[in-house]
């Protein structure tokens, strides 16, 4: 497979002051650091990992939302990690992003047709744009009487599908859906994922969908990554990530998965191995693997040297010094 977009040794840090007034001093919070990550062409590449641990930065760098610390973002074989202003400006209309949030995401006092058209107007692609946005509107299941009416008269759901449409009404590649159904009931949250599934086997799209929920991930996704702390720690077909996964953290975040019967746990085991313990703060992450003041198999390198990304399968990636 072709990687659409890549990101090779890419962080983000946010300066922040410390200390009292006489000793204020600057530290670096590292929201990403030094990540590679590829998302293959035509696939969905799911992206989990508790709240905090950079998921939602680690989209928006690569579609440059935000510009990166260090490190570069390949995107159809060109670096655009440097580009601004009209060359960046074009390659954005590849890469879009659907947001978390459908209430907080839409202008309250815009129309739908104005929501869904305005990416047309910013790149002045204005010719027959009512005819897109009603053919839009369609794709994703609004009628096309929605186009005058607000965002507030819209149920959660519907106001997801009205985002959707204005991620896809310039014909983009690649589209980034940053939790996209985390803030819709659980039946809507089916409706949603489907229509994705649907309009990316309609329109040729490829997806990194981050998600805290690993049965919606499980469910849509090619392959799956493993965030902490800042770092991809394990990546893997989902198949064999659920099946196999070989980082400790991986472990327990499916072990958290609530199932109907407990016997149907990997291994047989009804008990659960419950995470424990608090992630680490990013202003201070601890030195070695930084899982290592959670992991219940933690050895004295875990403590002092990173681990470096070994690859135990084909495929299969993890940064894990007890992989193997």
């Amino acid at each position: 497979m072709t990687a659409l977009i890549e990101a090779q040794g890419v962080s983000k840090h946010y300066p922040v002051e410390t200390g009292g007034f006489l000793r204020r001093t600057t530290i670096p919070l590292r929201a990403v650091d030094t990540v590679s990550l590829a998302v293959m062409e035509g696939e969905t590449l799911g992206l989990v990992g508790e709240s905090g641990c950079g998921k939602s930065t680690l989209g928006r760098l690569l579609i440059r939302l935000l510009p990166a610390t260090t490190g570069t973002i390949r995107f159809g074989g060109n670096d655009i990690t440097g580009l601004e202003g009209k060359a960046l400006r074009e390659v954005r209309r590849s890469m879009q992003i659907i947001f978390q949030d459908p209430y907080g995401a839409l202008n309250p006092r815009m129309t739908v047709e104005d929501i869904v058209s305005e990416p047309l107007a910013i790149h002045d692609e204005t010719a027959g744009a009512a005819k897109r946005v009603t053919d839009m509107l369609s794709l994703v299941g609004l009628p096309s009487r929605a186009r005058e009416r607000f965002p507030h008269e819209f149920s959660g759901g519907q106001r997801q599908r009205i985002g959707i449409a204005r991620a896809l009404i310039l014909n983009p590649k690649f589209v980034v859906c940053d939790e996209p159904v985390s803030a819709l009931d659980v039946s809507v949250q089916a409706q949603i994922v489907n229509l994705l599934q649907d309009l990316q086997g309609e329109l040729g799209l490829t997806y990194l969908f981050i998600a805290h929920d690993l049965g919606v991930v499980k469910h849509i996704s090619t392959r799956v990554a493993v965030m902490y702390l800042g770092k991809v720690v394990e990546v893997a077909a989902k198949h064999t990530l659920y099946a196999e996964p070989k980082h400790p953290y991986t472990r327990g975040l499916i072990a958290s998965v609530p199932v109907t019967h407990p016997v149907q746990r990997a291994g047989g085991r009804a008990e659960r191995k419950r995470l424990e313990g608090d992630i680490p703060s990013a202003l201070h992450p601890p030195p070695g693997c930084r899982f290592h003041t959670r992991c219940p198999l933690v050895q004295p390198i875990c403590r002092e040297t990173e681990p470096a990304v070994t690859e135990p399968a084909p495929g299969h990636l993890v940064a894990c010094h007890l992989a193997e």
